[in-house]
Order: structure tokens, then C-alpha cells, then sequence
């Protein structure tokens, strides 16, 4: 009894409830409950196998009860004492195994119901199992035939990807026989300097490369065929190779020829000759960036006293022209100075809102200079304002370095156009790459030779040049790439062979009210305002002699208590005695870091505030900023400049 199986009647007729039992016992064992809500709960708190449910139940339908019992897998059996078809077929819809009437029940009728609800719940577990099984199983061979499908599309991809590589190297492959006679020869190389690799099957090494460095091939093959590889260097069809060669091993670990590879290094060699080149620009260019130094301070000295001999004149004196003009030669010499500094890569980064129309109309005739009479120039501004936020001196330099690219491309002359748009939101301009309008977009195109899509995708590196060489440095693109993503904008081209070039630069478009002038010289000359001055004590540290002196003449001018220093000991020295409010040091100081100076004199002196003259601005200006109270001020500055800076610092 202790497997036989458990029967749950459910049914509130006690006499149908004892006939019922008296059917089945001795076979299975009995469980009753008089209510629906008693058989449930006996299916929660038992392992029933089946039940016999009443249709008729004093507290629920039967036919409700029976998606309750299905639910948990456990067959049902519906007894009902009415022969009603429609209730059977509701039954059996409902999920009853099976439909007996109890005015036609029987012992064996009822026994053999259980025996087949039983045997058909087993076989539907089975199936289910079998279908559960099969369907891991299938799995299992759907992940089987995924990764076989994803190994081989690997291996495939690998194989196109050796492919492809062994088809782009610049390098030749070859094997030979014991007696050093080439077996096999391959590699893009040989496409490249139009040899069939066919044509050098069966010869022997030495009558192919007669001449190499430091062996000849015959005597590099001679010692691989002894186990020992070798290095050797070749010149041949006006190519340089750099070749390997190692012992070709059968599977019995026999040496039974040679392999080797050969790597074209003529573009190696030509890259080393382009790094000297650049090394040497890279020294001029710090040379460039000495001299503007140099000649930053010499104007800063010219400007300053004009200003100060301007002030000590009457205002209608003659001479008040004359120092005009000398005030605007030197701002002339300032701009000079802003392209030594763009040459040397040491050029300020102040960025300010203009409007690219005024911009690209000051550079009308430098451009007219740079492209020469041969090439028509045409500027097309756009219909309203494209006020954006730039350097103008490096975008000044980005649109010189176009027209240059321009005019080399248009060798025997033809036309340049210059387009400025502003471009708004929602605009949907063809040609978008990326950045979203609102926008400004200047575009210089030209009508010269155009250029190959290998040539677009490089254009932008650093030293990539399709000039003579010689002629260009490869620079001019990657700098003003760099300038413009710099100011957050982007560059791109548009270009085909034989049908010219289109460079579009994009920058954001600003929404500041008033543009500031394109190009500092709108200001020229410098007006004679007077200058705001003080009685405070004020240190200037400067190794530049008439600098310092300068300084000194404009701020006692001023009223202040001026004090200077050569060396940063005199400097320390004073700022321990005399308690400056103020001091102004020359950011390239020479016998100490202008760092450090500033550092030191902090510590001397704690409530200084710190003045940094230099014409890098980017770096005095990341400087000012690690300080505090700290402020700069730029080469070559006037006395008005020094005079405003040093009152607004105090002020402030």
C-alpha cells in the first residue's frame, strides 16, 4: 500500500462519497473532502494522483474547480448524476481526463478511469521529458552549429584578413631548394615593381640580387642551409629591401631549402629623410619662436615710450603724428611677431566672437598675395551675420594655409572661391559631418587638379605631402585641422580628379550679441586715454634690461612705488623688504624658472599679487590660474595695458 496511489473524492453527497470509496479501495487510497474549498486545500497540504470531482458542489461549480486541480498537473475525473453532454464536453474542454455519470457508475468502469487518467498523465510527463529533452538537445546543436558557424566565419575572416595583409606588405616571400634555386616566389611587392614572380622560379639567388650588404644573397642562403639565419640588405629595381632568411625544416625537422622575406624599406628611408627635415624645421622654428620673443619685447619698449612721450606732449604738437605712426609701425610688427609664434606652434589661443564675413574680408588682400595674379579669387560672404568664437590670427592662418594648398593645386592658374554661410537649425545643408547647426561654414574651393580618395583619407596627417619634395612640409593641413577642432568646429573635403577641391570648415555659430573686431589692428592706433595709477609698491622682476626700465618709467609716471630686479635673488630680496602690493614678472625670466619665481615670492611676500608678462599666453595664463590672484599680461603690452592691468589686479 505504501506506493499505491493517492485519490482525492470530492463530492457533498456522503453516500456517493461512501460508494465511490468503497469502488476504488484496496487499490488506491482515499482522501475526501465534502466541499470545494476542502479538496483544494487537501491538494495544497497532499500528493493527490487524482481526483473524482462532483459537478454539483454546495460552495462552487465543479466545472470552476476543475482549472484550480489541472493547474498542479493533477488528473481530474467529473462525476455528475445528470447525463448532460454539454456539461461533459465543457468538462473535458476544461482539461477533465475524463466524464462518467453517476447513475451508470460501476467498480471496474470507475477503477479503470483512474487507471487510464494515471497512465495518461505518465505518458504526458514522458512526452513532455522526451519533448523537454529534445528540445536541449536541439539547442545544444543550434549553439553546436552557431559557434561552428561563427569558428568558421572566424577562420574565414582570418584567412581574408592574412590575405589582404600578405596582398598590402610591401614584402616579398620566397623558398628555395638545397642548391639555393628559388622554388616559390610571392608578395604585392613584386606588383609593385612590375616583376612576375613566375619568371624567377628555378633561378639560383645569387644570379637574381648579384650585389648586397654585408653578404651576398648566395652567401646568406649558403649559411641558412647550414641552420644559421642571416640578415642582409639589397638594392634592386630602384628599391631598397631589407631581407631574412631562415633554414626551410621538412616534418622530420630536416633542412631541406630556405625561406625568406624581404621588406621594401624605401619608404623607411624616406621617412628618416623627412624627420631630419622636420628636425631642422623643428629648429627654426624655435628659432623663429626666440626671435619673436626677442622682438615682443623690443616693441613692448617702442610702444610704451611713444606713449609716454605722447603724454608729455601737447596734443596738438607736431610730433603727436609722428608717434602715431610709430605706434602703428610697431602694431604692424606685432602681427609679424603673431605669425612667427603661429610658425613656431607657441601662438596664444584667445578666442573671442567675430564675424567670419569682416574676417575673411581683412584677409582679402593677403589672400590676393598668396595666390598671386594667375588665380582668380572670389568672396562670397553670407546674406546676415556668422558670428563665431575663434582666434582670428589662427583662423587667419587657417584660411592663408588653404589658399596656399589652393594655388599649389592650380599651377597654371584658375579661380579660388572663399563662401561664407550661416547655416541655422533645421537647415537639414547637404554634406553634414557632424557638427549640428547652428553653424557657420566657410569653404575655399578651387578649380585645380583635385585628389585621389587615398589622398583625401590622409590629407590631415602630420607630414603627409603630395608636393615635390622639398617644396611643402606636410604641416600647413594637419596645423589648421588642429586649429579648428581646437575652437570646436571640423574640416572636410570635397574633391574629385581633374574636377578641383572644396575644403569646408565648420565651426559653431555663436550667439553673442556683438562681435568683436576681426583683427586687433581695427583698434589702431592705440588711443591716448588716460591711465588709471596708484601709490602702492609695485616689483617688477625682468631680465630684458629695456623692459625693466620701461616698466619702472610708466609706473613711477603712475605714481606708484617702483621697484626692479635682474635676478630673481634681487627679487626675493626686495619683496622681503619693500612688501610690494604688486609684481610683474617676466614669464621667460632666465636665472630662475619664472615658475618658481612666483612661488618664492609668494612665500616672501604672502599678499602679493602676481603680474605675468609673456607672449605665450596659453601657458602664463594655466599658470595665473594654479597661483591666484594672479593675472596676465601680454607681449608687447603699452603703458596703458600695464597701467589698466596693474590697477584692475589691485582693485580687484
Amino acid at each position: 500500500m505504501n506506493d499505491a496511489k493517492t485519490v482525492l473524492i470530492v463530492d457533498d453527497n456522503d453516500v456517493d462519497r461512501e460508494l465511490i470509496r468503497r469502488m476504488l479501495s484496496g487499490r488506491f487510497a482515499i482522501l475526501e473532502a465534502p466541499t470545494a474549498r476542502e479538496g483544494l486545500a487537501a491538494l495544497e497540504e497532499r500528493q493527490i494522483d487524482c481526483v473524482v470531482l462532483d459537478y454539483r458542489l454546495p460552495d462552487e461549480d465543479g466545472i470552476d474547480v476543475l482549472a484550480s486541480i489541472t493547474a498542479r498537473d493533477t488528473p481530474v475525473i467529473m462525476l455528475t448524476g445528470e447525463g448532460n453532454t454539454t456539461v461533459a464536453v465543457e468538462a473535458m474542454k476544461r482539461g477533465a481526463q475524463d466524464y462518467l455519470g453517476k447513475n451508470y457508475l460501476q467498480r471496474d468502469t470507475l477503477a479503470r478511469a483512474v487507471d487510464n487518467a494515471l497512465e495518461k498523465l505518465r505518458l504526458e510527463r514522458e512526452v513532455r521529458q522526451r519533448d523537454e529533452e529534445l528540445r536541449r538537445y536541439v539547442a545544444a546543436l543550434d549553439r553546436q552549429r552557431t559557434e561552428l558557424a561563427s569558428s568558421n566565419r572566424v577562420l574565414a575572416e582570418r584567412e581574408a584578413q592574412l590575405r589582404v595583409i600578405l596582398g598590402q606588405l610591401p614584402a616579398m616571400i620566397w623558398t628555395t631548394d638545397d642548391e639555393r634555386r628559388y622554388t616559390s616566389v610571392s608578395g604585392a611587392v613584386l606588383t609593385a615593381i612590375g616583376v612576375d614572380p613566375t619568371s624567377l622560379v628555378g633561378r639560383f639567388v645569387g644570379d637574381v640580387h648579384p650585389d648586397a650588404i654585408p653578404m651576398t644573397p648566395a652567401e646568406a642562403h649558403t649559411s641558412a642551409l647550414e641552420g644559421e639565419s642571416q640578415r642582409y640588405e639589397v638594392r634592386w629595381m630602384e628599391r631598397t629591401f631589407e631581407c631574412h632568411v631562415e633554414p626551410l625544416l621538412s616534418q622530420t625537422t630536416e633542412v631541406m631549402g630556405v625561406v625568406g622575406v624581404a621588406l621594401d624599406t624605401t619608404d623607411r628611408v624616406r621617412l628618416e629623410e623627412q624627420l631630419r627635415h622636420a628636425q631642422k624645421m623643428e629648429a627654426v622654428g624655435k628659432l623663429a619662436g626666440g626671435v619673436a620673443h626677442d622682438f615682443n619685447n623690443i616693441l613692448t619698449v617702442i610702444v610704451s615710450f611713444a606713449e609716454l612721450v605722447r603724454r608729455s606732449i601737447d596734443g596738438a604738437h607736431a610730433a603727436q603724428d609722428d608717434l602715431n605712426e610709430v605706434v602703428r609701425a610697431a602694431e604692424r610688427g606685432e602681427a609679424l611677431v603673431r605669425q612667427l609664434l603661429t610658425f613656431s606652434r607657441r601662438q596664444r589661443f584667445e578666442p573671442r566672437a567675430v564675424d567670419a564675413n569682416a574676417l575673411v574680408a581683412d584677409m582679402y588682400p593677403m589672400l590676393s598675395r598668396l595666390v598671386g595674379s594667375e588665380v582668380q579669387l572670389d568672396v562670397r560672404p553670407s546674406v546676415g551675420p556668422a558670428i563665431v568664437r575663434v582666434d582670428p590670427g589662427n583662423f587667419e592662418q587657417v584660411l592663408a594655409n588653404l589658399a596656399v594648398n589652393a594655388k599649389d593645386a592650380m599651377p597654371n592658374g584658375g579661380a579660388l572661391r572663399v563662401t561664407v554661410q550661416a547655416i541655422a537649425g533645421g537647415d537639414g545643408a547637404p554634406g553634414d559631418k557632424g557638427l549640428t547647426p547652428p553653424l557657420v561654414r566657410v569653404s575655399v574651393a578651387d578649380t585645380g587638379h583635385g585628389m585621389s580618395r587615398d589622398v583625401m583619407s590622409r590629407v590631415f596627417e602630420p607630414f603627409f605631402t603630395t608636393k615635390d619634395f622639398g617644396r611643402g612640409t606636410g604641416l600647413g593641413l594637419s596645423t589648421s585641422w588642429g586649429i579648428v577642432t581646437q575652437a570646436g568646429g571640423t574640416i572636410w573635403i570635397e574633391s574629385d580628379l581633374g574636377k578641383g577641391t572644396t575644403f569646408h570648415v565648420e565651426l559653431p555659430a555663436t550667439v553673442e550679441p556683438k562681435a568683436a573686431p576681426a583683427t586687433a589692428a581695427a583698434e589702431s592706433p592705440r588711443a591716448a586715454a588716460s591711465s588709471p595709477g596708484g601709490h602702492e609698491a609695485v616689483l617688477v622682476y625682468e631680465h630684458d634690461d629695456l623692459v625693466r626700465r620701461v616698466c619702472v618709467r610708466s609706473l613711477t609716471r603712475l605714481g606708484y612705488g617702483a621697484h626692479d630686479a635682474a635676478d630673481a635673488d634681487a627679487a626675493l630680496a626686495i619683496a622681503r623688504t619693500a612688501r610690494p602690493a604688486v609684481a610683474i614678472i617676466g614669464f621667460s625670466a632666465h636665472q630662475a624658472g619664472p615658475d618658481d619665481v612666483a612661488a618664492q615670492l609668494r612665500a616672501a611676500c604672502p599678499g602679493v599679487r602676481l603680474v605675468l608678462a609673456s607672449d605665450d599666453g596659453g601657458a602664463a595664463a594655466k599658470r595665473a590660474a594654479e597661483l591666484g590672484r594672479a593675472v596676465t599680461l601680454t607681449k608687447p603690452f603699452s603703458h596703458d595695458d600695464l597701467a589698466r592691468r596693474v590697477r584692475e589686479l589691485l582693485d580687484g
